[in-house]
């Protein structure tokens, strides 16, 4: 894990991201520091629709960041010169705030690219500023000024989440259990996205939690009860203060039998039984204090229905995760993922009938996957989750690393090639595929087979050229001509499984 300083006061970081939003002209979304994703917003609370997510410069972030959503209310952008305007400070500006609202670190490599974008911005006569804005937001995200936390606490567990085997004997064995209290009053509910949404660079991979809707975000400070779905235990509380948004976020890990444990992310309040184990209990990493970063371990028992706290504030929006020791996804590289991506499964389909029809219902897609996906990978063909170099899935460090060939998670119809960065910027690549040829042709029918295959998008310049050299790794480029034109490489990419 990590551990990061908090930036300054609340209300310059809200005043940052703002001036920042106008300066990219999407509206950014928050998440949580203590989790991996961004969280997606429904368009509007009339329209009641899925969201696209992310935009692609931050539909490498959140939509990031290719969203359509218009901003609920900021203030007019700042004017620019046209030197500014000619280096694309937009594109900078958007992935620095992405970033920056996760409160996880980045990689060196990551961190030198944007800080050099920033300064060669303003040797080219970008607004002084704006430049310095986006420079307050990447500077916490500097690795050298993140302490690795590294030293936990004697007895801590392997993957914290998870109790213990000695903790164990005090959990129920799992035999039919279920949930059957909805996390929040479903009349106060508007959307639940499904599982594997699509958002680089924070969501380049599937999405493993779904988002449950209250506003559409940035619109009020006001929350609502949190409750216990079941009888369950806590098993740890995570949270940060000052990266996102809201003044802190924190994470509730609970089981509700020995394999199956959920998550709720995004939490703006502690009910008091949840305030009294922060109150009574140390950080369990070395660098950790509770007023900017910590996690503290726990085995708490909490009634079916009690309150847990308060979701809703400015981030409109809260996660609920889950994942069930029992089944097991498949990865073509299954050593490259933590335990949580490897037992994902979807929290709805652990209710009991009538509140898990009550739940569906604020899901928009009409298949029989209406729970959505995460793991898509199929061994040997192009289809799936692939790596730069040596990244690893549960790094907290690698996003401009990952690259994937996925459905869509709102319209499986829809194939997309979702970018974290590196060989070229965050975004995303959509398309409808087709089952014959080498254009846009659909994932699971592209294999190592000496072809190099050619993908276009509408609204993307140029095109996406990929060939298998094995089961295991590719080559990629993307290039200024279509795909009428003959394919080749110049200077292709290699990513691996």
């Amino acid at each position: 894990m990590y551990y990061q300083k908090a930036f300054a006061p609340i209300f310059i970081i809200i005043a940052v991201a703002t001036v920042v939003a106008s300066i990219s002209g999407i509206y950014v979304y928050k998440r949580n520091a203590t989790d991996t994703d961004i969280s997606p917003q429904p368009k509007t609370q009339q329209e009641k629709i899925k969201n696209d997510e992310v935009p692609p410069s931050l539909r490498p972030t959140t939509k990031p960041f290719t969203q359509t959503t218009k901003p609920i209310s900021s203030p007019p952008p700042q004017k620019t010169s046209p030197s500014a305007n000619a280096f694309d400070l937009t594109k900078i500006s958007g992935e620095i705030s992405i970033l920056a609202q996760t409160g996880k670190p980045i990689g060196p490599e990551h961190y030198a690219r944007l800080k050099n974008s920033l300064e060669t911005a303003l040797a080219q006569g970008a607004s002084p500023t704006e430049t310095q804005l986006l420079q307050s937001l990447l500077e916490p995200l500097n690795p050298e000024k993140i302490s690795t936390l590294t030293s936990a606490s004697q007895g801590f567990r392997k993957d914290p989440e998870i109790p213990s085997a000695e903790e164990l004997k005090q959990v129920p064995s799992c035999a039919g259990q279920t949930f059957s209290t909805p996390p929040v009053d479903t009349g106060k509910l508007y959307s639940v996205s499904p599982l594997g949404n699509l958002g680089p660079p924070g969501h380049t991979f599937p999405t493993e939690h779904m988002f449950f809707h209250i506003t559409a975000g940035g619109v009020t400070t006001d929350t609502i009860q949190l409750s216990a779905p079941a009888d369950i235990y806590v098993t740890l509380i995570s949270f940060s203060h000052g990266l996102t948004q809201d003044p802190v976020d924190y994470t509730v890990w609970f089981a509700l039998c020995k394999d199956v444990v959920g998550y709720y992310n995004h939490v703006k309040a502690l009910s008091p039984q949840l305030e009294e184990i922060v109150a009574k209990n140390n950080c369990q990493f070395s660098g950790e204090t509770k007023t900017t970063r910590c996690n503290i371990e726990t085995l708490t028992k909490v009634n079916n229905a009690t309150s847990m706290g308060r979701v809703g504030r400015l981030q409109g929006n809260f996660d609920f995760g889950l994942l069930d020791l029992r089944k097991k996804h498949v990865f073509a590289n299954p050593s490259r993922y933590g335990t949580r991506s490897l037992y994902i499964q979807c929290a709805l389909e652990y209710f009991e009938p009538m509140t898990q029809s009550r739940l569906f219902s604020f899901i928009k897609r009409t298949d029989e996957k209406k729970c959505g996906f995460t793991a898509q990978d199929i061994p040997g063909t192009l289809k799936g989750n692939w790596f730069f170099g040596n990244s690893r899935a549960d790094s907290g460090s690698d996003w401009d690393k990952y690259l994937a060939f996925v459905q869509d998670s709102g319209d499986p119809e829809l194939f997309v090639i979702s970018v974290g960065g590196t060989f070229t910027g965050a975004g995303k690549w959509e398309f409808k595929p087709t089952s014959s040829g080498t254009t846009n042709r659909a994932f699971q029918e592209v294999t190592a087979d000496n072809k190099i295959y050619c993908y276009e998008s509408n609204g993307k310049t140029g095109r996406i050229a990929v060939q298998m050299t094995s089961a295991t790794e590719l080559k990629i480029e993307q290039q200024s001509k279509s795909c009428d034109n003959m394919l080749n490489f110049s200077s292709p990419t290699i990513y691996t499984r």
